[in-house]
């Protein structure tokens, strides 16, 4: 987390950023902080599961997975990060722990996603979410590329012309 804050306040100053060998160890780190958070995960639904079970409780709480997809949304807005990618991942983390686990998997998001919450009070360590935007690959002619004008096909590919 201080590695996150100091690389925020590195990019305000404008400062250069690490290289790409260093960036993609960063990931793996992160990478690696994901599997361990979601083994813990993993172990502490488990056990839940074996508590409800001896309690004669049921193995599925929908209210409860709705309050968690909310609540992460609600962090992903306040972390800059998409909130429907959040709920996203979260449900599927969710569905699959259930299926480990030998649970029936239904999911409670709901179609379309749930509302985005407000984040509360300023949020002094927010980034701005960055919107990325595929390329769109080049529109293909409808002509077989034979016989097309050379020139057309030359134009296309160097324009990245679409239809």
């Amino acid at each position: 987390m201080l590695e996150l804050l100091e690389a925020r306040s590195a990019r305000s100053k404008g400062e250069a950023g690490p290289g790409v060998a260093h960036l993609r160890d960063r990931i793996a780190q992160a990478d690696r902080l994901l599997v361990a958070a979601l083994s813990l995960r993993f172990y502490w639904v488990s056990r839940l599961l074996a508590v409800k079970r001896r309690e004669g409780l049921a193995d599925v709480d929908r209210a409860q997975e709705l309050k968690v997809l909310r609540e992460a949304r609600l962090r992903a807005v306040a972390n800059g990060l998409p909130p429907d990618m959040a709920e996203r991942v979260l449900d599927f983390i969710i569905q699959e722990g259930k299926a480990a686990l030998g649970v029936p998997s239904t999911s409670a998001r709901r179609t379309p996603t749930l509302p985005t919450p407000e984040p509360p009070g300023p949020q002094v360590l927010r980034r701005p979410r960055a919107k990325v935007q595929l390329e769109k690959p080049a529109a293909r002619s409808r002509r077989p590329a034979s016989r097309a004008p050379r020139r057309a096909r030359e134009g296309q590919a160097s324009k990245g012309a679409h239809r």
